[in-house]
């Protein structure tokens, strides 16, 4: 009997779920003919297609209001500090400057898993909040910034993950520095012991990733005003639900109260996923005066505060029998997820991208003082993909085998990890047009020859 997979997915108390149904072919609505359908197949215009192409299109850095506030951040010069006395008098009688927030006027407001507040006094990376400036114009507000007095109690500091786990490194936390609610991530399928030994050829080594900061075109920005008890919020955001969310909690209002607009986005790529502290600030502030606030980071703090793809070391272990079958493959990840809890895994590609019986996967998230990994275009499969293709081309090289037929000879025809059907995939179309257009075969045989060459590689992701 003909059927169809139809596959939902969705998201429960923050993991994601994913649901396969059968449905038998006589349940099956059938599509009406391509000519008879009113959009597929068709060429329709955006709706926001014109705004963008004429330059009329307004994002969130050019929102403006009358009587507007403009906010700018004070940020800890330090990679791991405390402070021990805060000064804001003589910024506060420059004149213009309408409010100035602090740890020592300011709400405990938790933030980051619960593991700091909006204004903390133990700062543990370079970019930390210290304190938040109202202004009547920005230039204001920066000058204000430059008069806020601040002492603080230097503390030692650790950057590097493998440094970060040694028994004696700083240590971020009461905790240490290993996240506790990932304490490690693993991983089984198999047995990889057994996997290993069934081997005729097993490799070891290890590979690192560096930092990359997103940058986008638009900043990270937000306008906040309210409304008698309603707060409404113009952020640069690839999330409205997530900060509505964030900031319903964080003020400690019914989220029918808030309200986050967002019609252009100059680009995310996974850094405006959830709230930033300054949307809270600027919407603290605009509670207070009474009047809308207008809070813009600038390259330096895209740099320092709003996350990053973090760095990981990986070490890569990997079986195969003499005709290229896998039998283990095993990985053990230290990732940097910076100054604050957050994910810094990378092992999917390891998990789903080949077929493979045995495998085991040990990732550490490890805190330092630097800023906090945030997702990045596919979150950690960058990482994991770069350590993964880099040995899977060091088998096929030691096996003496075309890199494309080892991975044809380990291609998973069902997702590895739950055995169920792709609802697409064309992996081995791609191999193979890829290889016709770039001559991969002619390449290769062309090796041998002594002189100036021409490399030909390739890499799943």
């Amino acid at each position: 009997m003909s059927r169809k997979i139809i596959k939902s997915k969705y998201k429960l108390y923050d993991e994601n779920v994913e649901l396969l149904a059968e449905v038998p072919e006589e349940k099956l609505i059938p599509l009406k003919p391509n000519s008879e359908l009113k959009y597929i197949g068709k060429g329709i215009n955006r709706i926001d297609g014109y705004d963008k192409v004429s330059g009329t299109a307004t994002f969130t850095f050019d929102k403006t209001f009358p009587n507007l506030v403009q906010a700018k951040t004070l940020r800890c010069p330090h990679p791991h500090a405390s402070i021990k006395r805060i000064d804001t008098s003589k910024a506060k009688k420059l004149k213009g400057v309408l409010d100035i927030l602090t740890k020592d006027n300011t709400e405990k407001i938790k933030w980051y898993r619960n593991d700091t507040y909006l204004f903390d006094e133990h700062l543990r990376y370079q970019g930390d909040e210290v304190a938040c400036v109202a202004a009547e114009t920005e230039s204001l507000a920066d000058e204000a910034l430059k008069l806020i007095e601040v002492e603080y109690d230097i503390l030692p500091f650790v950057c590097h993950p493998m440094e970060a786990i040694k028994e004696n490194a700083p240590k971020l936390y009461d905790w240490g520095n290993i996240a506790t609610w990932a304490n490690p991530s693993n991983y089984v399928r198999g047995s990889y012991e057994d996997g290993l030994n069934e081997a005729d050829i097993k490799l070891e080594d290890n590979y690192s990733t560096q930092v990359a900061v997103h940058n986008p075109t638009e900043v990270h920005c937000s306008v906040t005003n309210w409304d008698g008890d309603k707060l409404y919020v113009w952020d640069s955001t690839q999330a409205i639900f997530s900060v509505r969310n964030s900031l319903a909690d964080a003020l400690n209002i019914p989220q029918s109260k808030v309200c986050v607009i967002k019609k252009y986005m100059g680009g995310g790529f996974g850094a405006k996923l959830e709230s930033g502290k300054y949307t809270v600030m600027a919407a603290l502030l605009a509670k207070r005066l009474g009047r809308p606030v207008r809070i813009v980071l600038d390259r330096k703090e895209m740099n320092l505060a709003v996350g990053n793809r973090p760095d990981s070391f990986q070490k890569v272990s990997i079986g195969s029998k003499k005709n290229g079958t896998l039998t283990a493959l095993g990985l053990e990840m230290y990732g940097s997820m910076g100054a604050h809890q957050s994910g810094a895994g990378c092992a999917w590609p390891m998990r789903s991208l080949y077929k493979c019986p045995n495998i085991k996967i040990n990732e550490y998230y490890v805190a330092t003082n630097a800023g906090r990994a945030r997702p990045f275009r596919a979150p950690g499969h960058v990482q994991g993909v770069f350590a993964l293709e880099s040995m899977m081309d060091e088998m096929a090289n030691k096996l003496g085998m075309d890199p494309i037929e080892f991975r044809l000879k380990n291609y998973a025809d069902s997702e590895p990890n739950w055995n169920i059907p792709w609802t697409s995939k064309l992996l081995k179309e791609c191999y193979d047009k890829g290889a016709k257009a770039i001559g991969w075969k002619e390449k290769r045989n062309l090796n041998h020859l002594v002189g100036r060459r021409r490399p030909s590689g390739l890499c799943d992701s």
